[in-house]
């Protein structure tokens, strides 16, 4: 099924992500990042948003609203990101072929973004409180952007994270816990092992009886795979001589818990596993996100896709997390919702164009759905 955005707007849409995929908005060139950042919010300047920024720990973020002065609380708020994983050069070049736009981060997420934009620009006279969040953390964390934005008192009823999931829904996303462990040994001359105590095969032993712990967790079965996983980061000692026992070694974890066990049971799983002799601390805590498939605004959210893509967009359970779960925090419900696209943080990161021009639809109906059901 086809949009019915007229040829101005599809350009529009277009022309935004073009200029965003050329930009090099990678960690750590904050002036990429701010160029970026301008670059999107341009056209909702020119309409008379409001524009508010924010630096945290060097990473601007903005957040546009149609309104003079910020909404108590948002009805709906749109949550994008604008930095990416370094690519290579020809990739900040994009290029178009077989209906499709490849270019590092057109996937996640300029062309996304570059739609809730002009979604958004529609509603310029609008008193409703919507708006839109545009960060340039996501991709390490979301800390300085989206939660910096939320601990400076931005509230939102529902969230919508523009992440690519071929305009489906996904209403669950897993916390994180990162996790660093700590073996304490015995150090001897490698002649002499048994006169000290190997940190590394006690880091070791610790690894494995995790991996035994969260086993069901490597034997995916793809997107229905809903269990709490381990992954083994890294393993390594100080040590770097041959000829002694080390006495000190670390291994680093992620573990991506689902909503339903909660934090505080995996980490005591963890604990449990681990032998004496090894301490665990925790290095990133990051709520799940959790939101019912029956919540008013999903089941909106579903009506007004499918009267544009012309079939019911599936729920699902993210593996993976967004910026949304943040709002967990401060009771807030959000989802990830965003157009097709591929080849993430890849040499081939490619967006459907139809499917983002799909997307700007969608958001654009639903503000007006959520304008309606306001008046009554």
């Amino acid at each position: 099924m086809r949009t019915v955005l007229s040829p101005v707007v599809r350009n529009d849409i277009l022309h935004l992500t073009r200029r965003l995929v050329q930009i090099r908005s990678v960690d750590g060139d904050r002036k990429a990042l701010e160029q970026a950042l301008e670059t999107a919010v341009q056209t909702l300047k020119s309409v008379g948003f409001t524009i508010e920024r924010f630096v945290s720990n060097g990473y601007p973020s903005v957040l546009a609203y149609p309104t003079t002065h910020r909404p108590k609380r948002f009805r709906l708020l749109f949550n994008g990101h604008l930095d990416v994983v370094p690519g290579k050069a020809h990739q900040y070049h994009p290029t178009i072929a077989g209906g499709k736009l490849y270019g590092v981060g057109s996937m996640d997420m300029k062309a996304n973004v570059a739609a809730m934009v002009h979604a958004l620009q529609g509603f310029a006279r609008s008193q409703v409180p919507v708006g839109i969040q545009l960060v340039t953390d996501e991709q390490v964390g979301g800390v300085h952007g989206t939660l910096h934005q939320i601990q400076k008192g931005v509230r939102a009823d529902f969230v919508i994270a523009g992440e690519s999931t071929n305009l489906n829904i996904a209403h669950a996303s897993k916390g994180i816990l990162w996790l660093q462990l700590r073996a304490q040994g015995k150090s001897a001359h490698g002649a002499y092992p048994w006169r000290g105590k190997n940190a590394l095969l006690l880091i070791t032993e610790a690894v494995q009886s995790l991996i035994r712990e969260f086993e069901e967790g490597f034997h995916g079965r793809g997107l229905n795979h809903w269990v709490s996983t381990l992954n083994v980061a890294r393993i390594e000692t100080p040590n770097t001589a041959y000829n002694k026992v080390p006495d000190e070694a670390f291994a680093y974890l992620d573990v991506r818990f689902i909503p339903e066990e909660g934090r505080g049971n995996v980490l005591g799983r963890v604990r449990r596993a681990l032998p004496s002799g090894v301490r665990v601390t925790l290095v990133m805590d990051e709520p799940a996100m959790w939101t019912p498939e029956d919540l008013p605004d999903v089941m909106l959210l579903q009506q007004v896709t499918r009267q544009v893509v012309g079939r019911r967009p599936r729920l699902y359970r993210a593996q993976g997390s967004s910026d949304a779960r943040h709002f967990a925090r401060v009771g807030g419900f959000g989802v990830e919702f965003g157009p097709v696209g591929g080849g993430r943080n890849t040499d081939r990161e490619w967006v459907d164009i139809e499917s983002v021009f799909r997307f700007a639809e969608v958001l654009s109906r639903y503000i007006q759905a959520v304008i309606a059901n306001k008046a009554h």
